[in-house]
């Protein structure tokens, strides 16, 4: 196999790492904004304050 070859067949191998990381990432962020939006719902029913959760006091 020629020097291009094994190039070319790296730079594939590594674009298709980078597409599927794509979509791990996007997926990533639908989750974890479900999360958020779960989270604040909880807080908003249960009337959880900043301080009940540990949150750091922001400046």
């Amino acid at each position: 196999m020629s020097e291009s070859t094994d190039l070319s067949a790296l730079k594939a191998r590594l674009e298709d790492v980078e597409a599927r990381q794509a979509i791990l990432d996007a997926e990533k962020n639908a989750i974890r904004e479900e999360i958020l939006k779960e989270c604040a719902s909880l807080c908003a029913k249960f009337r959880f304050t900043a301080r009940e959760l540990r949150l750091p006091s922001e400046v």
